[in-house]
């Protein structure tokens, strides 16, 4: 039975192997990934429109994390004026770009380094499985003073 893995866990990463990170699949995991994003993200579940990816983070049979990601924005000035591109181009390439819409540890995971371990094993998994190049990924920091397994 899928569920959120609710124990504490304190330690390294070698405590916590294996790892496994895998796209969700069906309505049970649908329903996992939305409670995981409910119960602690600090700006909750809220329906992603246009393209999305939602992965798992599973230690043995329970989730511990969530990780989501969507089309790039259509507009943003900040991003738009670093990389330098033009209305046309940025209509032409947008669709290589990738904004990180969610990505949570369970509050229970107090495993050093284990964030930074899932996010860079899930952008490899993104880019080597989307049959087209990415050229960057959005991940938006937020406020380090958050309560949350991520930001400690």
């Amino acid at each position: 039975m899928k569920r959120v893995k609710e124990e504490r866990i304190k330690g390294g990463l070698s405590d916590l192997k294996p790892v496994e990170i895998r796209l969700v699949k069906g309505e049970a995991e649908s329903g996992l990934w939305k409670q995981l994003v409910s119960t602690h993200h600090y700006l909750g579940y809220k329906r992603a429109w246009g393209r999305r990816l939602r992965y798992l983070v599973w230690v043995g049979d329970g989730a511990i994390g969530a990780i989501g990601w969507k089309s790039g924005a259509l507009k943003l000035q900040s991003r738009d004026y670093f990389i330098g591109w033009s209305v046309v181009q940025r209509k032409q390439s947008l669709f290589h770009i990738l904004n990180n819409d969610r990505f949570v540890i369970a509050e229970e995971m107090r495993v050093k380094n284990l964030a930074s371990h899932v996010l860079a094993r899930n952008v490899r998994m993104v880019r080597g499985g989307l049959g087209k190049p990415l050229w960057g990924e959005a991940v938006p920091v937020g406020d380090l003073h958050r309560p949350g397994a991520v930001f400690r």
